[in-house]
């Protein structure tokens, strides 16, 4: 009779452990498949914001106005503005007043404290700021504004014009398997 019981022990608790198997089973195996998983990797990642504009023709000043929502967390690690302008035949044309065609840029952070302005009159190559941590979180805006002139005989040849890029970089974990990055 005791070695009876024992064979019932013995199947109970064989069959216990064969339908509970896959579940104790999947603690080793996500184990081993995370180890043969390649490590996670900090990169940085880059979000732009601006645009390329050359002004329309015509025989009158054009304006522009632009504005971007600039989201500032804390993975931002740098903030960096090129700005370049062009004025065409800014020499040549006596009847423009001085100062009558312009780009002007301004990036304020949430407060609306300007954190960097710049305005250009004449043709400049380009004009790089970076800024670095801390920054204020939150919603930043760049704001443009801009008057030149097109070329009413060709259009785009001879035109002002004018590039603006905020550039944002993130610190950013990328997870192989999945492809993309993870912004906490």
């Amino acid at each position: 009779m005791g070695s009876r019981k024992a064979f019932q022990a013995f199947l109970i608790l064989g069959i216990l452990l064969m339908s509970s198997a896959g579940c104790i089973g999947l603690v080793p195996a996500r184990e081993f498949v995370e180890q043969m998983r390649p490590q996670a990797e900090l990169v940085i990642e880059s979000e732009h914001f601006g645009e390329t504009y050359i002004f329309p023709s015509g025989w009158s000043l054009n304006e522009r106005i632009s504005s971007w929502d600039i989201v500032i967390d804390s993975d931002v690690v740098e903030v960096r503005a090129y700005f370049k302008a062009s004025f065409a035949l800014a020499d040549s044309l006596p009847f423009v007043p001085e100062g009558a065609r312009y780009v002007e840029a301004t990036l304020s952070d949430t407060e609306g404290n300007i954190v960097w302005t710049e305005k250009l009159t004449v043709t400049q190559t380009a004009f790089v700021f970076t800024e670095l941590p801390p920054f204020e979180q939150g919603t930043w805006n760049l704001y443009l504004s801009g008057r030149g002139f097109g070329n009413p005989l060709a259009a785009g040849i001879a035109s002002d014009s004018y590039q603006i890029m905020i550039s944002v970089d993130r610190n950013c974990w990328n997870y192989p398997i999945e492809g993309n990055c993870d912004i906490e």
